[in-house]
């Protein structure tokens, strides 16, 4: 059987493209992973790649005629990635679903051109690029699901972010509980102990110049092991405020959790999955313009051309 070397050049990019694409999104999980978010050139290319390899995947969808290239295609694209991962059971599952959705995917394409009367890239690659980006973020919480642990999972689930605002937010009545002055998260333990026993001694009528450094220095450090003792952890005493308040909220809730925590990275790679498969929405009109922009600029440059078809359609009447 021969192959039109057209299909099997724009096929082969196309699987080459979504592999490179996968280990990008690989490598870079674990920095989601951390918050390690500084440099954001480490996922400028991640992300421009995923456009890239859902443009590439629409044009072989869309004028690759041969079904064996362009199921080939698709399954290699999507099976070797996982390559990346432990074959695990979950990772097994995620995989036989996920070639089931990009060949679900593929013929729905291939099913709207045929049946279209025109050709409108919007409404044929709309039955099929949808399921690719959803791909696409079951894969990479595959990886998410491979790298974090269940620290990080409980991290994810209660963002360091959105603690320090809400800590901001119910910092007075928690000072009634801790007696704790939590105004200021970013102020060390024992920048924060000092100024409760300073405000004791003067509540007691004793002026701080009659207290020796190294009086105030025992007193202080008396506080800092009784809070150790409360919050159940170690301190040394340079730890930030809210990093213990929110270290100790990790902590509890991973002791309530007890025999269901191996069950939270799951929970906290659903959620990354969720949030990444609504970050893909942009991603997929920005793919369908470039396709939309590149067909234009390949029929201009005739190399694609622009063919009349007669198409019988079988119509039931009375």
């Amino acid at each position: 059987m021969t192959f039109n070397i057209k299909e099997l050049l724009l096929g082969t990019t196309t699987a080459i493209s979504s592999i490179i694409v996968f280990w990008l999104w690989h490598n870079v999980t674990p920095k989601i992973i951390a918050g390690e978010f500084q440099n954001y050139t480490d996922f400028l290319w991640p992300v421009f790649g995923l456009i890239v390899a859902a443009v590439f995947f629409s044009l072989s969808a869309l004028f690759i005629k041969n079904s064996r290239i362009i199921y080939g295609v698709g399954i290699v694209g999507i099976s070797t990635p996982f390559l990346f991962v432990e074959a695990t059971p979950t990772a097994v599952a995620i995989l036989i679903f996920s070639l089931f959705l990009i060949v679900v995917a593929i013929r729905r394409i291939r099913q709207e051109l045929h049946l279209s009367l025109g050709f409108s890239v919007q409404k044929i690659l709309k039955a099929g690029i949808p399921l690719f980006f959803s791909i696409s973020s079951l894969l990479i919480a595959t990886y998410y699901l491979a790298t974090v642990t269940e620290e990080k999972a409980i991290s994810a689930i209660l963002p360091k972010s959105v603690f320090d605002i809400t800590l901001k937010v119910v910092a007075k009545p928690l000072e009634g509980i801790s007696g704790l002055q939590l105004d200021n998260a970013e102020a060390t333990i024992d920048e924060v102990l000092t100024k409760l026993v300073e405000d004791e001694l003067k509540n007691q009528n004793i002026l701080l110049p009659q207290v020796t450094k190294s009086e105030l220095k025992r007193l202080v450090s008396q506080q800092r092991e009784q809070l150790a003792k409360n919050f159940g952890i170690n301190l040394t005493g340079n730890e930030k405020l809210g990093d213990v308040f929110y270290n100790s909220i990790s902590l509890r809730a991973k002791s309530m959790l007890g025999p269901y925590k191996s069950y939270v990275p799951y929970a906290s790679a659903i959620a990354f999955f969720l949030a990444f498969k609504t970050f893909t929405l942009p991603l997929y009109y920005f793919s369908m313009l470039i396709t939309f922009v590149l067909i234009r600029i390949l029929i201009t440059l005739k190399i694609l051309k622009v063919e009349k078809e007669q198409i019988e359609v079988e119509r039931l009447t009375l």
